[in-house]
């Protein structure tokens, strides 16, 4: 598709302020008792001038990368950020890779197409 069809995710660098609605994703691997077998989720917490109001917390297929959990947890992020119309929301992520990969004209796979739309 052309790009002028994704959403602009903007982004840069900040410290949580507890105003207007902020939301904190992160994935997570964690190895099992049997080698080389990882278990993988993701969590979103979403905050309206500090307060709690929803959390998530998802696991995903046995083995999937940390990079794709991260990616999962931004995706589900602005999918209630477009369920609930709001117009002004900080998402927090430490994933790097993940708004590297977000910032990139040609999406690289379909999560981060998908994301993007």
């Amino acid at each position: 598709e052309h790009p002028s069809k994704y959403r602009s995710l903007p982004w840069g660098y900040d410290c949580p302020k507890d105003q207007d609605t902020e939301i904190y994703t992160d994935g997570s691997r964690m190895e099992t008792e049997q080698p080389n077998h990882y278990k993988t989720a993701f969590a979103m917490i979403i905050k309206q001038n500090g307060i709690t109001i929803h959390k998530v917390s998802t696991r995903v297929t046995d083995n999937t990368n940390i990079f794709l959990a991260e990616l999962m947890a931004i995706k589900t992020a602005l999918a209630w950020i477009n369920q609930q119309n709001i117009e002004y929301v900080t998402i927090y992520t430490d994933s790097m890779s993940s708004l590297q990969a977000l910032a990139d004209p040609e999406p690289s796979s379909k999560i981060i197409e998908e994301t993007k739309k």
